[in-house]
């Protein structure tokens, strides 16, 4: 305000008859006044910008991502060298590297995934659906052993979750999110429906519908270009869109242990 105070009383002046200094500071007002119009309009904007992001983080926060993250600890576990050479000796790796884990003093539920939520990680698969023999649309496959929803306090809404037993194939069962049960079997219950990767002949039956999570960012559960998500048992058959199992994994721990000493732990199993 001071500048435009300032200009007005300069032009006063000039109208009174007043000259010499007061004159050439005279020719300066118009310039004065459009760069106080400037600040007024960026400042303007800078509290628009400001009320805009405050109320898009209060929305954020009370936004529920279907899962429980406090507690949970989480370790991505690359295997190198000999561990993976075979599909047989990368699934047999992992399942005695969890009993370990879980079976250590202060860990209270462990589980493996290929992808956990919110990291940018996606594995694909094209799904046959029961129905719908001529469309195979593109699924976020998620990977997990039998304790994972229990791990990340994710709900499941119907049916069942996995058991020890899904991990040894003989019966080829998925779980799908709600949003998934939705859109491929609006109005109807999705347990015992049919599915089966693209390529392959067995059938898997859908035997448990969760919560939706918001896996790939807090306001979208899949990618645009993902038609749904499914969960299946960590195993032989678990295999992503190029035919081959998950390698590397993450490991979810529910546990009263800082990361030092979860990490320690990881290191020594």
């Amino acid at each position: 305000l001071a500048p435009v105070v300032q200009a007005l009383r300069i032009r006063l002046r000039v109208a009174m008859g007043g000259g010499g200094r007061e004159g050439r500071q005279a020719i300066a007002w118009p310039i004065r006044i459009g760069l106080t119009v400037a600040q007024v309009a960026c400042a303007v904007l800078l509290v628009i910008a400001a009320g805009l992001l405050v109320r898009s983080l209060w929305m954020l926060t009370r936004i529920d991502p279907g899962f429980t993250a406090e507690g949970v600890t989480t370790t991505v576990v690359s295997p190198t060298g000999p561990v993976c050479r075979t599909p047989d000796a990368c699934v047999a790796f992992y399942r005695a590297f969890e009993e370990r884990v879980q079976a250590a003093p202060g860990i209270r539920n462990a589980a493996l995934v290929n992808t956990l939520p919110l990291t940018g990680a996606v594995a694909k698969r094209s799904l046959e659906l029961e129905g719908l023999a001529a469309e195979t649309p593109l699924f976020w496959l998620h990977t997990i052993t039998p304790g994972y929803f229990r791990v990340m306090g994710m709900r499941l809404e119907s049916g069942r979750a996995f058991t020890r037993a899904d991990l040894s194939g003989n019966a080829a069962v998925a779980i799908v999110p709600s949003a998934t049960a939705r859109r491929f079997w609006p109005g109807e219950s999705p347990l015992g429906k049919q599915v089966r990767f693209a390529g392959e002949s067995r059938w898997r039956s859908i035997v448990g519908v969760t919560a939706d999570v918001r896996g790939f960012d807090l306001t979208r559960n899949v990618p645009s270009w993902m038609a749904g998500a499914v969960y299946v048992p960590y195993g032989l058959d678990a295999t992503m869109e190029d035919g081959r199992i998950p390698v590397d994994m993450t490991l979810a721990v529910r546990t009263g242990m800082g990361e030092g000493a979860v990490a320690e732990l990881v290191r020594r199993v």
